[in-house]
């Protein structure tokens, strides 16, 4: 799990991978090979394709999650929006391991994705997934989703020895407060969403984050079609998080790693950017990066806590094969 929270992209979007786990038996606890159900496969597929939107929400645990700016595709000369989408995204991305690593590493990868734009649910505009139950000109209440990549601990030297950290996703509420409207916009938002680990085989509850961040979004700016996000605030996490990115227990300990308990609190403040400019109506490039800082966190005396500042980037670009004729609900567009 190679970390910024987003795919970016708050992308920032890898929690689909995480779906196929329910369809294995216990039997993979024990390496051997295992098929899955045939129903449970074509399940996993459909939610595979369905959750893969091209775009997250930056959050505190995915320091390798991309943000892409949404609502960019599909638009006609009205600006209305497809009710659904379809297409493949791709992007690179260099990020920390985890917060507060001091080693990077890259990724790349390609996947099909859905949209769709509903009144109540959205599926990857904006995040991997949301349901709007409280909606004004200045307030919303959603649900929303995200996850994140593994990490093989044997290819970070500050973990060498020690397990893996395996695939994260979150779930949890949103409320998001609209400061100034217009263009630019700017919002409040105050997310916190519970951590669940997957190795494919199990899944465990990580604890609980918490990121209020204030959100800056510019459309069109210098006229070039071209959307900016930016992002900044403060993540808190609990201890069950703390400790699975900075514990150390006794049988891992060596001559630079002492034993470490770690404590819930505050793990550092997050800045981040996406860009993202659209060619034609289905063609769509986006970049963007994440500056941490962790300095002053609760568990900065970690030997795990290496670095006070990590730099991450990435860049792609999306394609709508598909897009339907009928358009979003003329107030859907706010959501």
């Amino acid at each position: 799990m190679n970390y910024v929270d987003s795919v970016i992209l708050n992308y920032d979007c890898y929690v689909r991978i995480i779906l196929s786990k329910f369809f294995w038996d216990d039997r993979m606890k024990n390496h051997q090979e295992v098929k899955p159900e045939p129903v449970g496969y074509w399940l996993a597929l459909a939610g595979f394709l369905i959750l893969a939107g091209p775009c997250t929400t930056p959050t505190v645990t995915s320091a390798q999650e991309v943000s892409v700016p949404s609502g960019v595709m599909g638009a006609d000369q009205e600006g209305a929006l497809a009710l659904w989408e379809a297409g493949v995204v791709g992007f690179s991305a260099w990020t920390a391991d985890y917060p507060a690593a001091d080693e990077n590493h890259v990724n790349a990868l390609g996947l099909p994705f859905v949209i769709y734009r509903g009144d109540i649910l959205r599926l990857g505009d904006g995040s991997l997934a949301r349901g709007r139950f409280i909606k004004t000109d200045r307030i919303e209440f959603d649900v929303s989703f995200n996850g994140s990549f593994p990490v093989d601990s044997d290819d970070n030297d500050a973990r060498k020895g020690m397990p893996d950290l395996d695939y994260l996703g979150e779930i949890g509420p949103q409320l998001t407060i609209t400061l100034m409207q217009g263009n630019p916009k700017i919002n409040l938002a105050i997310p916190v969403r519970g951590v669940f680990s997957s190795d494919l085989s199990d899944i465990e509850f990580r604890g609980i984050v918490i990121n209020p961040k204030l959100m800056l979004q510019h459309q069109n700016i210098f006229d070039a079609g071209v959307l900016v996000n930016l992002s900044t605030g403060p993540v808190f996490a609990t201890t069950e998080l703390m400790e699975y990115f900075y514990g150390v227990e006794p049988q891992f300990v060596r001559s630079d790693r002492p034993a470490f308990d770690a404590d819930g609190g505050y793990l550092g403040t997050e800045l981040n950017l996406g860009i993202s400019k659209l060619f034609t109506d289905r063609l769509r490039g986006f970049a963007g990066g994440r500056l941490g800082y962790y300095g002053g966190s609760t568990n900065e005396d970690s030997p795990l806590h290496r670095r006070n500042t990590n730099f991450s980037f990435w860049l792609g670009l999306s394609w709508a094969f598909y897009q339907s004729d009928r358009k979003e609900h003329p107030q859907s567009s706010k959501f």
